[in-house]
C-alpha cells in the first residue's frame, strides 16, 4: 500500500551522524559527510572568513527544496550571539546548496550552539533531519554536527 490509509507504506531508513572538523583555513573549508539518503547528500563545511563558519550543504536532484529552522545561543547560555543567523530558510537545492550557517562570535564567549530541524523535498522522497550544531575557535572540534535523518518515499 502507499500508507495513505495508515497501513505500512514503503520502507524507510533512519541515519545517525556525528561529525567534527577543524577549519580548513582562511577561505578554505574542510568537508564532512553527514548522511546520504537516496538521491540526497548532506555535508558539513567548516571554514573561516573573519570568524569560523559551520555550514550545512545539501545536494539533491532538480526540483528539490529545503526548509530549515534554527535556534542559536552562545555556549554560556546567557549572552545573545553577535550575529544571528537566518532563523528560517527556504532554498531551492541543487549541488552543495547552503541550507544552514552558524558563525562564531568575535569577542567574549566565542562558541555558538545551534539546533536545526529541516526537510529536503525531492521529486521522489522527503528527508527529515534534526541536528545539534557547535562552532567555536580552531581546534579538532571547531565545527560539530550531531543528529539524525530519515527518508520517506513520496
Amino acid at each position: 500500500t502507499n500508507g495513505g490509509t495508515g497501513a505500512a507504506g514503503q520502507p524507510q531508513k533512519g541515519f545517525a551522524f556525528d561529525a567534527q572538523s577543524d577549519i580548513g583555513g582562511i577561505l578554505l573549508n574542510n568537508y564532512s559527510t553527514l548522511f546520504t539518503v537516496g538521491d540526497v547528500s548532506v555535508r558539513m563545511a567548516c571554514g573561516n572568513f573573519i570568524a569560523n563558519i559551520l555550514g550545512i550543504e545539501a545536494t539533491a536532484p532538480s526540483g528539490s527544496s529545503a526548509h530549515t529552522g534554527m535556534i542559536v545561543t552562545r555556549s554560556n547560555g546567557s549572552d545573545a550571539p553577535q550575529s544571528n543567523p537566518t532563523a528560517i530558510q527556504n532554498d531551492s537545492v541543487t549541488t552543495n546548496t547552503s541550507i544552514v550557517t552558524l558563525v562564531t562570535n568575535t569577542s567574549g564567549d566565542l562558541v555558538n550552539l545551534g539546533h536545526v530541524t529541516g526537510t529536503i523535498t525531492t521529486p521522489t522522497q522527503v528527508v527529515m533531519f534534526t541536528a545539534a550544531l557547535k562552532v567555536g575557535p580552531s581546534a579538532p572540534d571547531a565545527c560539530t554536527a550531531k543528529g539524525s535523518a530519515i527518508g520517506i518515499p513520496r
